[in-house]
């Protein structure tokens, strides 16, 4: 019977360069191995001139090296289910991919990989026949190799596959797998395509770990390629799910466009192409399942054992990153880890649910005050970064700050039309706001509305419903339209950053009440509308909870450390 193993797994992918498939040998067992987990060398005391080249971990008792392995950093990672049950010895070897006689050089990249792990051994004669073509019938031993699916026993699916073939367990296997679909033929000489053998491992990894369906909106797998219109439609869904999940689908033997490239879906693929596709392919599997090792910090604050749930603002989301990244290895990987923060209003929501551990945001808005005291639920804030609200306009205004009252009269009364009346040159003036679930209308309400709104027409006219876009909104308005400048508010750290992420914009921090805000007015309290960013837990969260052990984490040096890394100013370095 076959078998497809939904955990990590062992590569027995073998090239047919041999004559061994060649001349057929029945129904050949390849029998699918459960493997566990991810096993992991150390190899950081490693000569430093080797530290970084590519390692394979090596069966010491079976003097062989394992196929499925490579170094990432300081780590060798493998998959060798047998050798994880009986606990042999592993060590770290550097690569020693075989010479081939008929390679340009004596080096291929993708061929190296594969052949320093035993994977491809070449023919007798020290060739590696590259421009062999592959035949669809070596496609799918191969990949039934690779993933360590077991033969099915024969039954007559398709009228050009013999029971005696040599391939024809193979066949039957993936067939029934959902691999290859039914049909009257399955021509099995033919030799196979790039969107045929991208299909089957589409196939194959989407019942995998580490594979996530792409969005039914929102996600356009096909802007970076300038031939989709020629990938047949059974091929579609697996180009979109492969392209989601990172897998590099573009052939890299054809030259890119700009920032696009080529699918050639159609087109036969060779021993080196499908060296290249079977090696990407692999390391990219590899990278989504590798295992997030907790380092010396994870440890001492006991994240090794439970990590909490971190939710925050969408400015606050770099120091979740930095935090995962400081205290994991392969952070991205850590069940916990977040892709994304749920915004300030709807994170405060899910602490108040339980949803949440800790929430790293600004202040509360008063609907979120009002909504913990419905629930009967108090919160506990911390201070763990310096913030303020900063006001911005376009880079060419000649105005450079505004006080307190005329920002209320701004946004309360809109009760300006042109710039000259507040101290600048005859220009058009158009004020731009944030939504009211937003972190920065909470600082709004905070320091400016005193209990009101923001004027209904500026929140009809000119709202922006991202932080990103109330940057953009401004910096646009004035290129649009000539002579007019706009205003806009955001957090000082994200409008740093933006800066730096987004490329320069058209814009300039205004003084307030005098006061420029920079890290030294933030960090004084000279600046006058500075905040902070709290690590937010529930009061009743008990004190060695793993969401108390994360604040006191992020007031630690290594925290605050983290939370500089990120962009953000420190409150202070404990003692």
């Amino acid at each position: 019977m076959y078998c497809l193993k939904k955990r990590f797994i062992c590569i027995l992918f073998v090239f047919v360069l041999t004559a061994v498939l060649a001349a057929g040998a029945g129904n050949v067992a390849a029998a699918g191995i459960d493997v566990g987990e991810i096993e992991y060398i150390d190899i950081s005391d490693e000569d430093m001139k080797t530290l970084y080249s590519d390692h394979v971990a090596y069966d010491v008792e079976r003097g062989r090296p394992i196929t499925l392995s490579g170094s990432r950093g300081a780590y060798l990672y493998y998959f060798d289910g047998e050798l994880s049950e009986e606990g042999a010895e592993v060590e770290s070897r550097l690569a020693e991919p075989i010479a081939f006689t008929d390679i340009p050089g004596s080096s291929n990249y993708y061929v190296d990989y594969l052949s320093a792990r035993g994977i491809v051994q070449g023919n007798p004669d020290g060739t590696f026949g590259g421009d062999a073509f592959v035949s669809r019938a070596e496609a799918c031993a191969m990949l039934a190799r690779l993933f360590g699916i077991e033969t099915a026993d024969f039954e007559p699916i398709y009228e050009d596959v013999a029971a005696d073939a040599w391939y024809s367990g193979y066949v039957c296997a993936l067939n029934r797998l959902g691999v290859v679909e039914t049909d009257e033929n399955f021509n099995p000489d033919r030799t196979v395509t790039r969107e045929e053998l991208n299909t089957m491992f589409y196939r194959i990894l989407k019942q995998l770990p580490g594979f996530e369906e792409p969005p039914e909106e929102g996600y356009d797998p096909f802007s970076n390629s300038l031939d989709a219109a020629l990938i047949s439609q059974y091929a579609v869904e697996a180009y979109a799910g492969l392209g989601y999940n990172g897998y590099i689908i573009l052939d890299q033997t054809t030259a890119y466009e700009g920032d696009k490239g080529y699918y050639n879906p159609q087109v036969e693929l060779n021993r080196y192409n499908t060296a290249e596709l079977f090696r990407l392919h692999a390391e990219r599997f590899m990278f989504l399942n590798y295992p997030a090792i907790a380092k010396d910090g994870a440890i001492e604050y006991g994240f090794d054992q439970e990590m909490p749930v971190i939710d925050g603002s969408t400015s606050s989301y770099p120091i979740t990153q930095a935090v995962y990244y400081r205290l994991f290895e392969n952070a991205e990987n850590h069940p916990n880890m977040p892709k994304a923060h749920s915004k300030t209003i709807e994170s405060y929501k899910r602490l108040i649910n339980g949803e949440a551990d800790i929430i790293i945001v600004p202040d509360p808005s008063e609907d979120v005050t009002a909504l913990a005291e419905q629930s009967g639920v108090e919160l506990k804030f911390i201070p763990i970064a310096n913030e303020a609200l900063v006001f911005f306009t376009n880079g060419s205004n000649s105005v450079s700050g505004l006080t307190t009252e005329q920002i209320k009269d701004i946004y309360i009364n809109n009760a300006y039309d042109n710039w000259s009346q507040l101290g600048g040159e005859d220009a058009a003036f158009a004020a731009y706001c944030r939504n009211n679930d937003s972190g920065s209308h909470a600082q709004m309400e905070k320091f400016f509305l005193d209990g009101q709104e923001i004027n209904e027409d500026i929140r009809r006219e000119n709202i922006s419903l991202a932080m990103a876009s109330i940057l953009t909104d401004v910096a646009d308005y004035g290129a649009q339209n000539p002579g007019s400048y706009a205003l806009g508010y955001s957090m000082y750290y994200y409008f740093n950053a933006a800066a730096r992420t987004q490329g320069p914009l058209d814009l300039k921090l205004l003084a307030v009440d005098g006061i420029t805000p920079s890290d030294e007015t933030i960090a004084d309290g000279s600046y006058g509308l500075a905040t902070y960013y709290y690590a937010v837990l529930r009061a009743d969260e008990p004190e060695d909870s793993p969401a108390s052990k994360m604040a006191e984490y992020l007031l630690s040096d290594a925290g605050q450390e983290c939370i500089s890394n990120a962009g953000f100013g420190v409150v202070g370095i404990s003692d």
